[in-house]
């Protein structure tokens, strides 16, 4: 099961603002392995912009 073929996925990324929806070239890289006899998932998003920029502050 990928995201491309999760048709609950398709409907919430039309719920939300295009700049945080999915698209051909921005979407979760999924890597997949075998512990011990279950599937294990890893999922990761590149995240094209900040959403928030923190600043160090010095006294």
């Amino acid at each position: 099961m990928t995201y491309q073929k999760q048709t609950t996925w398709k409907e919430i990324m039309k719920k939300l603002p295009a700049d945080y929806q999915f698209t051909d070239t921005y979407q979760p890289v999924e890597e997949w392995w075998d512990y011990k006899g279950i599937a294990c998932i890893w999922t990761r998003l590149e995240i094209q912009k900040p959403l928030l920029r923190l600043l160090p502050l010095t006294a």
